[in-house]
């Protein structure tokens, strides 16, 4: 089915993608530093423009010699606009909003060719504008990659439907080519295309020749992709894919989050999730199965990344709740057929269906614009003072010094280790990014030691000593930051009673104190 926008659906689908862009533009603004993570890909941009853009066997990052096997597309895209003069660090903070933005109306193309209505179509759009899990991921530093990943999925699934239901090959061709880029960008975007068109084949067009076409288009995506994972294969063999698939993953906790439908990370009350949970049900009542599978399908086989890419049958969940469930209510009237109006009259007409719009607008507006308020939030960043701090180091520390950044955070949330090789020059020795590239066993191992030294912040200098001597890590300096983006701390300051202990102690000199934390020097 081909779809054409009209003027009218082009501007009504135009505000959502505004109020989207605006939401995910707050949280940008406010810092002048790419937001949570995107050391290790900053490093790794920095490393392809050095090598005049043909793929290096390794990356400096932390000075671990970690294969570059990451999908490179996004190095590449950053790369040749910091060549064109855009700051890197610029590039770093805009380009992933700009993408994360792109997904919005994607997502519309997609619910079009999905859900029973125009209407349904527009409301899905609006709420996956609002979503937070559905951009707070992807507007961070590491969104260079993530965006992209996630804006080709959503292209990879709207083609593969118009195939499988037209069986015009054009759509084969943009299927292939949007997968092959989706591969190029992030992995788990790519695991979650591969699961959901498995799904829209079964939804579609449960054919052999479909299967065999698949397969065919598979392979040529495979093909378009080649220069990057037959340079990798060619260095280090498959171990790298195998090992990046192996870590990270904490099915529990995926599962839970699944079972309470609290995985959109909205601030406040998860206004969003318990109407996507609504429709959901209500999909399943009157058997219409492909988005509820979706979920379940996603959550069960991709665990750690499928909330994010989730966001958008979600989203048409919260559509068919809000019209088929809510809205039939109050309107009394029956769901009509695609095309549909755009604006059914027994909506505009009825008052208190209007209100009932309104109040879901204005939640949805304040959950996603106040996102970098909830808990493990990631739209935070390196403040200035963190900055002065590395500045520090990398002006002062001798060269050969090896360092431990101490803050108490999660490993995904800890801006401070992650981007401290890129800022300082030096060895963070129990910075986690970058592991899962060099097997599970040293994932495992290195989780075990960012941890156990994470602890010590709610202990004392004892606990340093201790880590210090297990680990061999004597005579590496301390750095202990004032702040981190997860600090639960009444007063902010995340780290100032371990800092207190580590200046009292003979064993370490305090050489530097500033607003974003200390610097310890051991003294032998």
């Amino acid at each position: 089915m081909r779809i054409a926008i009209d003027g009218a659906t082009f501007r009504a689908v135009s505000l959502p993608v505004v109020a989207g862009l605006l939401v995910r533009a707050i949280p940008v603004l406010t810092t002048d530093f790419p937001l949570n993570d995107g050391g290790l890909f900053y490093a790794m941009t920095r490393d392809l423009q050095h090598a005049n853009f043909l793929l290096p066997a390794t990356t400096s990052y932390n000075g671990l010699d970690i294969p570059f096997a990451y999908p490179p597309l996004g190095f590449y895209v950053a790369g040749v606009l910091s060549n064109l003069g855009i700051g890197l660090l610029d590039v770093f903070r805009f380009l992933p909003l700009i993408v994360a933005t792109l997904t919005i109306p994607a997502v519309y193309l997609v619910a079009r060719e999905i859900l029973t209505t125009r209407f349904q179509a527009l409301l899905a759009t609006w709420a996956f504008a609002f979503l937070p899990r559905g951009f707070d991921w992807l507007i961070a530093g590491g969104g260079v990659t993530r965006s992209l990943g996630m804006l080709f999925a959503f292209l990879t699934i709207l083609e593969g439907i118009r195939f499988y239901r037209t069986g015009r090959y054009h759509h084969g061709a943009g299927l292939a080519v949007f997968a092959a880029f989706t591969a190029l960008s992030h992995p788990e975007a790519a695991l979650f295309t591969g699961l959901s068109m498995i799904l829209v084949l079964l939804a579609y067009r449960r054919t052999w020749r479909a299967l065999r076409d698949s397969i065919g288009l598979a392979v040529v995506a495979a093909v378009i992709a080649s220069p990057w994972w037959l340079t990798v294969v060619s260095v280090h063999g498959v171990g790298p894919f195998l090992s990046g698939g192996q870590t990270g993953t904490d099915l529990r906790s995926s599962f839970q989050h699944l079972a309470t439908f609290t995985f959109t990370d909205e601030p406040y009350a998860t206004f969003l999730g318990v109407v996507g949970l609504i429709g959901l049900l209500h999909q399943v009542a009157v058997r219409r199965y492909l988005l509820p599978a979706w979920i379940l399908v996603a959550f069960a086989i991709d665990p750690r990344g499928a909330a994010t890419g989730l966001m958008m049958p979600l989203a048409m969940l919260c559509a068919v709740a809000v019209d088929e469930v809510l809205l039939a209510r109050v309107t009394r009237t029956a769901v009509e057929s695609l095309p549909g109006p755009l604006w059914p009259p027994a909506v505009t007409r009825d008052r208190f269906a209007r209100i009932l719009l309104a109040v879901g607008l204005f939640v949805g507006v304040i959950g996603a614009s106040r996102a970098s308020t909830g808990i493990g939030s990631p739209l935070g960043s390196l403040s200035q003072g963190d900055r002065a701090a590395m500045s520090w180091i990398a002006t002062n520390a001798p060269p050969s010094a090896d360092f431990l950044v101490v803050s108490g955070s999660f490993w995904f949330l800890d801006v401070n280790s992650e981007w401290f090789p890129v800022l300082t020059g030096h060895r963070s020795l129990a910075t986690l990014q970058g592991y899962e590239w060099l097997g599970k066993s040293a994932w495992d191992r290195q989780d075990d030691r960012y941890y156990s030294l994470q602890l010590c912040v709610h202990d004392t200098v004892d606990c340093l000593d201790r880590w210090t001597l297990a680990e061999s890590a004597r005579g590496a300096w301390v750095y202990v930051p004032a702040k981190t983006i997860d600090s639960f701390s009444s007063t902010g300051d995340c780290c100032a009673a371990f800092r207190g202990s580590l200046a009292a102690s003979p064993n370490y000199v305090k050489v530097y104190d500033g607003p974003g934390g200390a610097v310890f020097r051991p003294t032998s």
